[in-house]
């Protein structure tokens, strides 16, 4: 039974009473136990930042360059990109960090879309604020469907690949 009593320095959990320090201390000791549960210590794999770090470096040379407005394709590729690397982070914000290894492949399938087409759709709509408030007018719908597209191929072909290593690594 839990209990939150009227005084505000102590809990009842069961039948003892602790202080706020008392289960500060406990909670922060059984993250300690948990592997890479303890908020201090997330890290973020290697491979995710140097993929974050190159899509960011091409898309500032995209604009610094105009390559999106030379190479109507170019945006294609970048969403690929954006995609694979947003289901990489869901898999490992989901499974990854806590030590789980996903084996069910619609699950993965699932993580991978649902972190891909999440931001992806907050930048198209991005995109059309700011293509409606500065030239008067949305893109075209092709655009913003393919753009999404290219997120979701991005994200499917993460969650293959994850599904493959996985499988090929407990075998």
């Amino acid at each position: 039974m839990e209990f939150i009593s009227t005084q505000y320095y102590s809990v009842q959990l069961g039948h003892k009473f602790y202080s706020r320090l008392e289960l500060y201390s406990n909670l922060e000791a059984q993250c300690d136990m948990i592997p890479n549960m303890n908020p201090r210590q997330i890290q973020i794999p290697i491979l995710l930042v140097v993929f974050l770090v190159a899509i960011a470096i091409i898309n500032g040379l995209a604009e610094v360059n105009h390559w999106y407005w030379i190479y109507r394709w170019f945006d294609m590729p970048m969403h690929f990109a954006g995609g694979a690397w947003l289901a990489g982070f869901g898999v490992w914000w989901q499974y990854s960090r806590q030590g789980l290894v996903p084996g069910i492949f619609f699950a993965i399938l699932g993580v991978c879309i649902l972190f891909a087409l999440s931001i992806g759709l907050l930048w198209e709509a991005f995109e059309a604020v700011v293509s409606f408030a500065t030239v008067g007018h949305m893109n075209d719908i092709f655009d913003t469907i393919s753009d999404v597209l290219f997120d979701i191929l991005g994200g499917t072909l993460v969650a293959i690949l994850i599904f493959l290593k996985n499988k090929f690594k407990t075998t």
